[in-house]
């Protein structure tokens, strides 16, 4: 509606069976009208991975901080914690497409109090979990070389909340970010880049 515009719109739906449903979206005849198709059972034990591509931190560097941001695609303020891993591998393999990335080897989990979220006009990068530990604990590998790409998953262990961010496939300006500040490294191992 022109006067009084929707912001956000959040409708949890739970069915036995498959259906369609439409919901009006304001309180005059001209609304848009919302259709919600059901295909399938909601899965609140979705894990999502982030590969980050050309870390150039060198081996052996101390960690000072690293944290994950984000822009959010929509407004949730109900609580939820995820746990935070990162892949424990030297140079994270791309994501393929389905992949059930459970089995990869991972740092142990820390855990992340998601604070409520809201979405702007212009977007704003919120700031997301804290994952200095875990970087740490990649770039002290002895196979680490700068340059390499590290991979964090988050995964929901409780609350009935959700937080759903910009990917780089929605917009590559809003994409997630992780932002490390480190000391040393000096001798560490770094991997030219060749383009």
């Amino acid at each position: 509606p022109t006067k009084n515009p929707v912001g956000d719109l959040a409708i949890r739906l739970r069915s036995a069976v498959n259906s369609d449903f439409q919901y009006s979206v304001g309180d005059s005849a001209d609304a848009p009208v919302l259709t919600i198709t059901y295909t399938g059972s909601e899965n609140t034990q979705r894990s999502t991975g982030l590969r980050f591509q050309t870390v150039s931190v060198p081996q052996g560097a101390t960690i000072t901080s690293a944290k994950l941001s984000f822009v959010p695609a929509s407004s949730d303020d109900r609580p939820v914690v995820f746990s935070v891993e990162a892949e424990a591998n030297d140079n994270a393999a791309p994501f393929a497409t389905n992949e059930d990335f459970t089995g990869r080897l991972k740092t142990t989990a820390t855990s992340w109090n998601a604070p409520e979220w809201r979405t702007e006009n212009p977007p704003v990068l919120n700031d997301g979990a804290d994952v200095t530990a875990h970087v740490q604990k990649v770039v002290s590998r002895p196979g680490w070389c700068g340059n390499k790409a590290i991979a964090f998953f988050l995964t929901p262990e409780s609350g009935d909340g959700s937080r759903t961010a910009i990917s780089q496939d929605g917009h590559n300006d809003l994409k997630p970010t992780l932002s490390i500040n480190y000391t040393g490294g000096d001798t560490g191992c770094i991997e030219p880049i060749v383009e």
